[in-house]
């Protein structure tokens, strides 16, 4: 009987995660405080979305499990990608995704600060890092007309960043 790579599953599903995490990335995109790369898997490929999503949870679910120091790191990488999708979301004006990613960004800030705790060193460095956030959300949410919904969403954002980098 011939060896076929679909009756190995875990081989198969290994690729696949190989190819939608270790892909090299698409586009750079240079911002005053920071450069931007588009993440190779993005909101709008479903398919592939909901994979890198599921190996983010499978990794923070071991992590939590084996190396509690590095959830937080773990966590900050995730809303580095968050950021870059939210960026690559307006970019391309796929704006139906637009409402979730902001979310997730959302989401993603609240579970930091609540793991960071009352650690200040990782705090503050939080704080450089939601401080350079609010300036890529401004120049993203000023690629629509004030006032409207993706205006909105975006602007959430900046004022997210902001409370949080402003908590003692």
């Amino acid at each position: 009987m011939k060896s076929n790579i679909f009756f190995y599953p875990i081989t198969f599903l290994g690729l696949v995660l190989l190819f939608c995490f270790y892909s090299p990335p698409n586009i750079s995109y240079a911002q005053e405080a920071s450069t931007i790369t588009y993440e190779k898997t993005n909101p709008d490929s479903q398919f592939r979305y909901k994979i890198k999503r599921l190996g983010e949870k499978i990794t923070l679910f071991r992590l939590n499990l084996l190396n509690k120091s590095g959830v937080v790191e773990f966590r900050i990488e995730l809303l580095e990608r968050r950021v870059n999708e939210v960026v690559y979301l307006t970019d391309n004006k796929e704006v139906h995704y637009l409402e979730t990613s902001t979310s997730r960004y959302t989401t993603e800030v609240g579970l930091l600060f609540e793991e960071l705790g009352n650690s200040p060193n990782s705090t503050d460095m939080l704080k450089n890092t939601l401080a350079k956030h609010i300036k890529i959300f401004e120049v993203a949410r000023d690629k629509f007309p004030a006032q409207t919904s993706n205006w909105i969403l975006l602007q959430q954002l900046v004022d997210v960043a902001n409370v949080h980098s402003q908590q003692p």
